[in-house]
């Protein structure tokens, strides 16, 4: 006469291949928001980095005038006295600058008509932040490519 073992529980195999499944699972399920939040601050300000290099080509290479006023809850390119672009910023992000600086534009030579100055794009929470920067000599426009902490 056989007898039966009864299967009391699961092998440690079995466990671990839960666990991976699960774990994956969640891993697609649940997008990182920091990551998500951080990739949006980054996509944000290489466009409002771009757009001012678009103002200064402009201005370098066509004699009709062209700048770009900031707002803290977006900004816009105007052309000839008419609004070209218009780009908000997302119930996300802030943008802070120096408000003199407000009306971004440059000259034939690619200089800044005045002067210098740093763009800040930050979070609503003000935790992350990244960095334009328009050179006052030479008008260079560029953007400190990664994501700072406010500590």
């Amino acid at each position: 006469m056989k007898v039966k073992l009864k299967s009391k529980g699961m092998t440690l195999i079995e466990v671990i291949i839960v666990v991976a499944i699960i774990g994956i699972v969640i891993g697609m399920i649940l997008p990182n928001q920091l990551f998500y939040q951080h990739y949006r601050l980054k996509i944000y300000a290489k466009q409002l980095c771009n757009d001012i290099r678009y103002v200064r080509d402009w201005n370098m290479n066509y004699k009709e005038s062209c700048a770009l006023t900031l707002q803290t809850d977006g900004y816009s390119i105007i052309k000839n006295n008419r609004v070209y672009k218009k780009n908000p910023t997302s119930s996300l992000f802030v943008i802070a600058y120096d408000q003199k600086h407000s009306i971004i534009q440059f000259t034939m030579e690619g200089v800044p008509k005045m002067g210098g100055t740093t763009i800040t794009v930050s979070t609503k929470k003000k935790d992350y932040y990244m960095e334009i920067t328009i050179v006052p000599a030479s008008g260079r426009v560029f953007l400190k490519d990664e994501i700072q902490k406010i500590k």
